[in-house]
């Protein structure tokens, strides 16, 4: 499938889907870079305020051409709408809302975390557990805390 085939099933199906996408991430990236020049980028140990936008920018300028060279890779098929992931996740963002409240943040992102690997088909204990663990000494680590009362006192 050469690039004339691609750019003529422009409007078609999940194909066409995926290269109009791809040209609207590059066209936005394309256009943070062209905002982003009339700011100064500053230096690396003082940036300004042109660095983040243009960063930003050439990102999605490369995600862009990424997902464009990797169009032809899709079929026209799309598939029915997944409600398990879709119930899943929200059920997952439920149960953190209502747990960083009552039980403290650890707690809410074991259930976080827990619940939405439900939107997996196979569902894995071992991968809930060391993420959640890892996530949790990350912000014990750190001392990302959100505030005094959303986490549990660790001292």
């Amino acid at each position: 499938m050469d690039i004339k085939d691609i750019l003529g099933r422009a409007g078609q199906g999940r194909v066409g889907q995926r290269l109009i996408g791809s040209i609207a991430i590059t066209g936005l990236g394309l256009l943070a870079i062209a905002e982003a020049t009339g700011y100064p980028l500053g230096s690396l140990r003082r940036i300004g305020p042109g660095a983040v936008p243009m960063g930003l920018g050439i990102l999605l300028t490369c995600l862009g051409l990424a997902f464009f060279w990797d169009v032809p890779k899709y079929e026209d098929r799309v598939p029915g709408f997944l409600w398990r992931p879709l119930i899943a996740i929200s059920a997952a963002m439920a149960s953190f809302a209502f747990l960083v409240e009552y039980s403290g943040m650890f707690a809410a992102i074991f259930g976080l975390i827990g619940i939405s690997e439900f939107a997996e088909r196979e569902y894995s204990w071992k991968k809930v557990l060391i993420t959640s663990v890892g996530l949790c000494l990350f912000i014990a680590g750190l001392k990302t805390l959100l505030s005094d009362s959303l986490i549990l006192d660790l001292y």
